[in-house]
């Protein structure tokens, strides 16, 4: 699951449409893009939304618009979990 991005060690890209479509899952779930963003903040702390869209431009230029959906999902859990985090550990 883990891969190199830019250098460093990165969580591999959400897969595509088709390939959850052939292994039976058509959507993420709301615990799924959780998941997702607290590794995201794990790996890259403050730096995690700055990697979510570039995850978000990528799927752009690649005009897929599932895996957009699926890191703009992300992003907004990433934002979620930072403002409901306790004040001792907000990483903001």
């Amino acid at each position: 699951m883990w891969t190199r991005y830019g250098g460093r060690l990165d969580i591999a890209a959400v897969p595509s449409y088709l390939e959850r479509v052939q292994h039976g899952r058509t959507g993420m779930s709301e615990m799924d893009n959780k998941y997702i963003a607290r590794n995201m903040i794990t790996l890259h702390e403050l730096r995690a939304t700055a990697v979510v869209r570039e995850r978000m431009a990528e799927a752009r230029l690649r005009g897929d618009t599932a895996a957009m959906e699926q890191w703009q999902n992300v992003e907004a859990a990433i934002a979620e979990l930072r403002r409901t985090a306790p004040a001792h550990s907000v990483q903001a």
